[in-house]
């Protein structure tokens, strides 16, 4: 299934335009419609999540008590 960039920044927890600046610096390949609006696969989300976890230095964004 493929889903657009609105539900994709909801679900990956990024501003949609993250995920824009990623395909502009070539991160990332970002399929299109017929249209010409954003697609993502689930494929392409998992490896988007893997991308942001590494910027991220590894961390999920939670803190170890």
């Amino acid at each position: 299934m493929n889903i657009r960039i609105s539900e994709a920044s909801k679900r990956l927890g990024v501003h949609p335009s993250t995920l824009r600046n990623l395909e502009k610096r070539g991160t990332i390949n970002v399929q299109r419609d017929w249209a010409g609006w954003r697609i993502f696969s689930e494929e392409e989300l998992m490896n988007i999540q893997s991308i942001l976890f590494n910027r991220r230095g590894g961390s999920d964004g939670t803190t170890m008590a």
